[in-house]
């Protein structure tokens, strides 16, 4: 109730044409299924194609790639480099799709609508209001790098098992759990700012409902970029060393 009268204020202070606080309109349903169901489906899609097209270079266990004429470490950053973008352009059509159904029937919305966030004042949770506009770019910004920590994670994962269905499993057990199980373990509440699978909800970490859901102020988009780039150069040298440990030991036989 209380963000509400908030909005209610701004809207007052900012007067703009009348627009329905269901979420029906393209930007609006996009908030909202950003918030809710979205960020675990475009994971689990991901996942999906990712682990396909991962594993598919994989014939009884081995690699085909190696006979390409370029080096291991350009093979894994071209791999890693298609898998970022296919999450990309996956995440562009699937939005592009939903806005422009609803936008269709309930019209585009409104970039400068009030949005209701939680922010930290005097080390305490108060509501505040912000424009969509204000909000919406660095929550764009973490998402594409959300999707490069998923391409690099469900590439190592297929790389270690080279096989679609445990890497399939495997991924989504650790990704989609992981994003969930700071919210039902609290003891791990205190350190979900530096667990990557926190930041798979770049919507409500931005707007700080997430932070506010943890009782962990550090859990904000700073920390967000901070850890995801951590965690994908990690990655990336995690790779390397499978990758030079595979090829190694098939070399021997």
């Amino acid at each position: 109730m209380n963000g509400i009268e908030l909005r209610f204020k701004y809207l007052k202070a900012h007067p703009m044409p009348y627009e329905s606080d269901t979420p029906v309109s393209g930007i609006q349903i996009l908030l909202n299924l950003n918030e809710t169901y979205w960020p675990i489906l475009l994971t689990l899609v991901m996942i999906f194609i990712l682990t396909y097209l991962y594993t598919g270079s994989y014939r009884n266990g081995k690699d085909i790639t190696m006979v390409l004429p370029i080096g291991r470490i350009q093979s894994i950053l071209t791999n890693a480099s298609i898998g970022w973008i296919c999450g990309i352009v996956i995440l562009l059509g699937m939005s592009l799709l939903i806005f422009a159904c609803a936008s269709l029937f309930f019209g585009t919305g409104n970039i400068a609508y009030p949005y209701i966030i939680h922010q930290v004042v005097n080390g305490k949770f108060a509501l505040g209001i912000v424009p969509v506009s204000q909000i919406v770019p660095n929550a764009l910004i973490l998402q594409i790098f959300a999707i490069l920590f998923i391409a690099l994670f469900t590439q190592l994962i297929a790389k270690i098992f080279r096989n679609q269905l445990p890497s399939l499993l495997l991924t989504i057990l650790l990704l989609i759990g992981g994003s969930l199980i700071t919210i039902v373990i609290q003891p791990l509440n205190a350190i979900a700012q530096w667990l990557p699978s926190t930041y798979l909800n770049p919507l409500k970490t931005v707007s700080g409902t997430l932070a506010y859901e943890l009782e962990n102020v550090q859990v904000n988009f700073g920390n967000g970029m901070l850890t995801l780039i951590i965690s994908s150069c990690f990655l990336i040298v995690l790779l390397i060393l499978v990758d030079y440990i595979q090829t190694k030991n098939e070399s021997k036989r």
